[in-house]
């Protein structure tokens, strides 16, 4: 880590590239990894995949001075991450959580992006896929039922972004979930 002239403050840019490297070369070693297995073994490879996805998708650890350079205070970032996690269902407006933080709703966009490293719109839909992932796994609800619950309009939307993200269907991922797990979900079988 490199000081500034002043010890008791730390280059934030230095620590932030570094970190930056070290992400960009994990995720260059997930992906090959998962082009070499992609012949000889798919689960290995999707596994791969979905480490870089998440890598991609995993906002940097937040520095301790972020309040000072633009971001949420402590505070405001646990009581948007409950608010979030107990709401998921539900339609959530940026406008609501900046209410929570105590924000007007363009500061608080800005100073969520600085915090969690992407958009509130993207944080959520990335929290309803994880959602969504959990449930695939430990239930045999439909892929409709799991929408609705996940907070999408409708299964489509579900679809849609399930495979923006991870770049397969949902009944797909359930299915090489499954498998990898040695569960097979009576829905599943039949379809």
């Amino acid at each position: 880590m490199l000081l500034n002239s002043q010890p008791d403050h730390v280059n934030w840019t230095s620590v932030e590239a570094t970190r930056n490297v070290a992400n960009s070369m994990a995720l260059s070693q997930l992906l090959l990894d998962a082009q070499r297995a992609i012949g000889s073994d798919t689960g290995a490879a999707l596994r791969c995949i979905e480490q870089a996805v998440t890598l991609l998708g995993k906002p940097a650890a937040e520095p301790v001075s972020a309040q000072a350079r633009g971001g949420l205070a402590r505070w405001q970032i646990e009581k948007i991450k409950r608010h979030i996690e107990s709401n998921l269902d539900d339609t959530i407006q940026v406008a609501d959580l900046a209410s929570i933080a105590r924000l007007s709703a363009g500061y608080f966009s800005n100073a969520f992006k600085v915090s969690f490293g992407q958009s509130p719109h993207a944080y959520i839909v990335a929290r309803r896929l994880d959602r969504a992932k959990e449930l695939m796994i430990s239930s045999e609800l439909s892929l409709c039922a799991i929408a609705f619950d996940c907070g999408f309009s409708d299964q489509a939307h579900l679809c849609r972004q399930f495979r923006r993200a991870t770049g397969a269907s949902p009944n797909a991922w359930r299915r090489s979930q499954c498998n990898h797990a040695g569960q097979a979900p009576a829905q599943l079988q039949a379809a």
